[in-house]
Parts: C-alpha cells; structure tokens; sequence
C-alpha cells in the first residue's frame, strides 16, 4: 500500500513540475510587456518551445494535458494575453 501511494505521489510532483513548465512557457511567450534584450530572448525562446512539436507533445503528456487544447490558442488570432489565459485554463484543468 504504502509503495502504491509513493508512486503516486511521485507522478503527482512530476506532473506538477511539467505544468509549471507549460506555464512559464505562456508566461514568457505572451505576458512579457517590458522589451530588453534579455526578456526578448525569453519571448523568442518560449515562442520557439510552443512551436516544437515533439517537445511541446512531451511536456503536455507528463503534465497530464491535451496538446491540442494548448496547441489551439496558439494558432488562432486572438490578443496575447487571451492565448496566455486559455493555456493557463488548459493547464489547470478548467477549460
């Protein structure tokens, strides 16, 4: 019983880490106001990370997430603070 409730547990904080990824990734790809070099950067980065299809899929199936519900808002034209939201809603199981 008690190895049961360690593994999931276990999946549990993997599953934790990989929607934290997916919403740092929002948040650095369609939040960032301030334009410097560095916060360019991370903007271009996480751009780059939703366009990644192998990866993106990766992190989505660790983070126990439909990557087409976060692939969607990506792709349509909607403001970028609306494409963060509906990511975060994905992520947090609400939408």
């Amino acid at each position: 019983m008690q190895d049961a409730l360690d593994d999931y547990i276990q999946i549990y904080r993997i599953r934790c880490l990989f929607r934290a990824v997916l919403v740092k990734a929002a948040k650095d790809a369609f939040l960032i106001k301030r334009k410097n070099l560095k916060t360019i950067k991370y903007q271009k980065e996480a751009l780059s990370f939703f366009e990644n299809e192998a990866d993106l899929k990766t992190i989505c199936q660790m983070a126990g997430v439909e990557y087409t519900d976060i692939v969607e808002p990506i792709h349509k034209k909607m403001k970028k603070n609306e494409k963060y939201e509906k990511i975060i809603l994905c992520v947090l199981g609400k939408y």
